[in-house]
């Protein structure tokens, strides 16, 4: 928009035939008060939740500066609050190598590293590591099934029962 304006007014003075001097700011000028811009419009929309458009302000900021931390952090923000951990993960990895003992991003780094392996775990289920996994449904005795395995039990448990009655008489 500021590029947009700035456009404008030189149009308008060349079509004018008027010099416009130093109205019109430098082009560095306004790549910065757009960042900040952006930069700001971003925060805004993380602190409204809305995660979409606050990862286009800082995607529009990061063109504009590839290294800005401020930009890489909210970007890495946005789209961990949208659960994409992958784009978390590199805008996070970006804005380690622009700031290498940035706390907040290792912290958050961990964080979507745990969840991960939540995740993992979870689909995978526990003690899944183990070679001999046992399948839902199968015995591991292959020479009888688990009901005949319990009848066996409980006649065993009623002959020692009679015994037992036998033993007191």
């Amino acid at each position: 928009r500021c590029r947009n304006l700035s456009n404008q007014a030189v149009a308008e003075a060349t079509v004018s035939g008027s010099d416009l001097g130093n109205s019109v700011p430098p082009t560095a000028e306004v790549d910065a008060l757009e960042l900040i811009l952006r930069l700001n419009l971003a925060q805004a929309l993380l602190k409204l939740r809305q995660w979409e458009y606050a990862t286009t302000h800082c995607e529009a900021a990061l063109q504009i500066d590839p290294l800005s931390s401020k930009a890489l952090w909210r970007k890495a923000k946005a789209v961990w609050a949208l659960r994409c951990p992958g784009e978390a993960r590199q805008a996070l990895d970006r804005l380690l190598e622009v700031d290498p003992g940035n706390p907040a991003a290792r912290a958050m780094l961990a964080e979507i590293e745990a969840e991960e392996a939540k995740k993992k775990a979870k689909r995978v289920g526990p003690g899944a590591d183990q070679k001999n996994l046992r399948r839902p449904g199968k015995s591991l005795d292959t020479t009888s099934s688990g009901r005949e395995q319990s009848q066996v039990a409980a006649s065993s448990q009623e002959a020692a029962e009679t015994d037992d009655v036998r033993d007191e008489q």
